[in-house]
């Protein structure tokens, strides 16, 4: 097998740091998503334990003023009819840059 050149291992390379980063990343991600899903729905077992003997009762507002304002919040943000062209293009670019491969 004949060797590769440097100036082709160097993008391969390149590119499987980058998958390998975007991978723990991700995992670190994941992990703090479910985090803030256990605060949001109340659950603070882990980092703040009650004491025997006192309530462990916790307050969900936070949740509650979302799930409220979040059928008002759905319109606003999906629907689409009301946006100019212009916002259109906008919102089509920022969805093009959220899908592209981080380097």
């Amino acid at each position: 097998m004949p060797k590769m050149e440097l100036t082709a291992l160097q993008p391969m390379l390149a590119a499987q740091k980058a998958d390998a980063l975007s991978a723990m990343n991700a995992a670190e991600l994941s992990t703090e998503r479910q985090t803030a899903m256990d605060y949001y729905l109340g659950n603070m077992s882990r980092d703040m334990p009650a004491q025997e003997g006192r309530s462990r009762a916790v307050s969900t507002d936070v949740q509650d003023a979302v799930e409220g304002l979040m059928p008002s919040l759905m319109d606003i943000l999906l629907d689409l009819t009301k946006l100019s062209d212009s916002s259109l293009w906008v919102l089509r670019m920022n969805l093009r840059r959220s899908r592209k491969p981080i380097m």
